[in-house]
């Protein structure tokens, strides 16, 4: 069995309650977690969030603006259940972000956002400790639709192949990944510390062990030079595993501005996870394992407006020597309409 199949196989086991959950006739739902977090429960917990984002604008003869229209949409998707307990906690997570751009420059809608994130972890609380115990990770990274590089008119495409050598074309649009990649896969092990546990306020930290298994379907990346204004220039990616020490911080939580008249949670979340590879098996030359470290910075607000129509920003910097050199910066505002399922949360577990 290779590698990739392997971890394809972790995975799914690991999201195997996800059907056990859906079979269980005392299957218990909730509102948000963080709402049940201040008291030990037992239970499901279940949330399903489905919704869209669309925007429009047309211009006419306006003074600084293209004549034409923009439109911007696509659907969103979370789901995720946890199973809570005073020793237990493990929860199953996916989150799907996808929009679609078109405006008169380029007529034609153009992907914009396209994220897959899927997680399953488990945690341990010992009964007279729950600040502090071992867990267990896994988690997928992956975009679902071919992704692709579009310009107004002809442009000169210089590929850098991974044995050096260069391919130059000249087109309009030129394809950079397949669907379903990039596609990487998680597993992390160690131990939590979970200091403060509030609804408004939840502060994690994990240390261990964690491994990336990263392909890319022959896919590129741009990397281009601004150096040379009449060619963009691309990287063939080459796939690669890493396994190394893995660092976690976040901090999440929900807050409700009664005095100010915001009668509706604002939610947010921060965190930081840091790989330091000690084996890889791609090294670029020159360079260490230790000096192609992983970085990835993440954080989110968002508040419901209504029920059905929330307002969401996400910010996302990550650091990924092997897919490229550059930082990557993803700033995303979204006016959402969903439909949000959360019905009354399990009650607290039994006293002993």
């Amino acid at each position: 069995m290779s590698l990739r199949q392997l971890s394809v196989a972790v995975l799914v086991a690991w999201c195997v309650p996800v059907l056990a959950a859906a079979q269980d006739k005392e299957l218990v739902p909730d509102k948000l977690e963080s709402e049940v977090k201040d008291k030990p429960v037992t239970g499901w917990v279940p949330k399903l969030s489905l919704g869209a984002t669309f925007a429009l604008a047309h211009n006419a003869h306006v003074a600084g603006a293209q004549d034409g229209t923009n439109f911007n949409l696509g659907p969103l998707l979370d789901f995720s259940i946890a199973f809570l307990h005073p020793e237990h906690e493990w929860k199953f997570s996916l989150s799907f972000r996808n929009v679609w751009t078109r405006t008169p420059v380029i007529d034609e809608f153009v992907k914009t956002i396209d994220m897959l994130k899927i997680e399953s972890g488990y945690l341990y609380h010992n009964p007279n400790l729950r600040w502090i115990g071992p867990f267990a990770l896994v988690g997928l990274d992956t975009s679902i639709f071919p992704g692709r590089d579009v310009r107004p008119t002809d442009t000169a495409y210089a590929t850098t192949e991974i044995d050096g050598s260069a391919t130059t074309e000249t087109k309009s649009a030129i394809g950079l990944t397949n669907a379903f990649a990039p596609l990487v896969l998680k597993q992390s092990a160690g131990a939590f510390l979970r200091p403060l546990e509030r609804k408004e306020v939840t502060i994690d930290f994990r240390v261990g062990f964690g491994a990336r298994e990263a392909w890319f379907q022959n896919g590129r990346v741009l990397n281009d030079d601004a150096a040379t204004k009449d060619v963009v220039e691309l990287k063939r990616l080459e796939d690669f595993s890493q396994v190394g020490g893995e660092l976690f911080a976040g901090i999440a939580g929900a807050f409700v501005f009664e005095k100010f008249g915001i009668d509706r949670p604002i939610e947010y979340s921060v965190s930081c996870e840091v790989l330091l590879p000690f084996y890889s098996t791609l090294i670029p030359s020159g360079k260490k394992a230790i000096e192609l470290t992983t970085v990835d910075f993440q954080t989110k607000i968002g508040i419901k407006i209504f029920s059905w129509m929330g307002l969401d920003y996400a910010l996302r910097v990550v650091r990924a020597p092997l897919i490229t050199e550059d930082i990557q910066v993803q700033n995303t505002l979204l006016l959402n309409f969903s439909y949000v399922y959360a019905p009354p949360p399990p009650a607290p577990a039994p006293a002993k």
